[in-house]
């Protein structure tokens, strides 16, 4: 029970970060994404 806790926790730490951190990216590749379009309708 201890180890499933603790993988428990981990996991929750790790699913905390990557949505932060995928937070924080998206916008930035949002424009990225825009300029690759108007690049390529160019």
């Amino acid at each position: 029970d201890e180890r499933r806790q603790q993988l428990r926790q981990r996991l929750d730490e790790t699913e905390r970060v990557n949505a932060t951190s995928a937070e924080e990216e998206s916008p930035a590749s949002k424009l990225h994404r825009k300029n690759r379009r108007n690049q390529a309708q160019n």
